[in-house]
């Protein structure tokens, strides 16, 4: 519901696969959408083509992008292959760890409120096997928070 109001308001604009929200007058927040075609190339293009709208729908000159997502978690980006859209979308960003985002994590990889036993957790991709892996051995995966290069 928020997401709707924060459109209608016009606070988010949809450009390519992300999203922007106006957040201040020098801070652009980037969003991934759930369910999105998350291919590197459209990433950047989104990015490039919002700096112009951006300017002209906000009246914002200097800003900055950040984008906070699990998606630029550290710990994944360690994780797995670096040809991968994941590690080069990270690759954009200086990126910092932040909160524990195991609830991020369930919601957007196995579509999951919770879990209590990390084994009993979908393997049907080669992150959810990377993951799930990482989490049964004890280890905590952090959100990433970034600031566009």
């Amino acid at each position: 519901m928020l997401w709707a109001i924060y459109f209608i308001r016009g606070r988010i604009i949809e450009i390519g696969n992300l999203q922007f929200e106006y957040d201040s007058d020098d801070i652009i927040k980037i969003h991934i959408p759930k369910n999105t075609d998350f291919d590197i190339s459209k990433s950047k293009e989104s990015i490039k083509q919002s700096k112009e709208i951006i300017k002209n729908t906000f009246r914002i000159n200097d800003f900055k992008y950040v984008c906070n997502s699990w998606l630029l978690s550290n710990q994944i980006n360690e994780m797995i292959d670096k040809n991968t859209n994941i590690p080069k979308f990270h690759d954009l960003f200086k990126v910092k760890d932040g909160e524990d985002c195991e609830k991020d994590i369930l919601n957007f990889v196995y579509r999951l409120d919770k879990c209590d036993d990390y084994s009993l957790l979908e393997t049907d991709t080669t992150l959810q096997l990377q993951i799930k892996n990482y989490l049964k051995s004890g280890k905590k995966i952090y959100l990433g928070l970034g600031v566009l290069k």
